[in-house]
């Protein structure tokens, strides 16, 4: 006889990493297509994204992490383009459009580095603003 385990911890507690929320427009090829998306949140292992079509479970992806980072004079910024392989854990239609949960498959070691160093900037950000919150 099967006996089913149901892991009662949220999602956020069965994660390996932090998410943190985010909007960056970036870009998905899947099969010689290329396919923009929304990045909502996003950590060292995955991220969560918005999808104009559905992709099947297990599909490989190759997916493109972009965001700017802006310098004093606000002026000047930086593009940083951060390419990651992923797999779509899973997806589900979101009125006319699809939300995925990714799994990081690959990065390169000096792209992890920009990655983490971003999420740092993000963490310290988030705990301010917590902080100032409950002032």
């Amino acid at each position: 006889k099967m006996i089913k385990i149901v892991d009662n911890r949220s999602v956020s507690d069965r994660r390996k990493y932090p998410r943190f929320n985010v909007a960056y427009v970036s870009e998905v090829f899947e099969k010689c297509r290329l396919v923009f998306t929304t990045i909502i949140n996003v950590s060292k292992g995955g991220a969560g994204i918005y999808l104009p079509k559905d992709f099947s479970r297990g599909s490989r992806i190759d997916l493109n992490i972009s965001y700017e980072l802006c310098e004093k004079p606000l002026d000047q910024f930086e593009r940083i383009n951060i390419p990651v392989k992923a797999e779509i854990i899973w997806t589900k239609k979101e009125g006319s459009l699809f939300r995925g949960g990714l799994k990081i498959l690959y990065i390169d070691k000096k792209d992890l580095e920009k990655l983490q160093e971003r999420l740092s900037t993000l963490q310290k950000k988030a705990l301010f603003e917590s902080k100032a919150l409950n002032f």
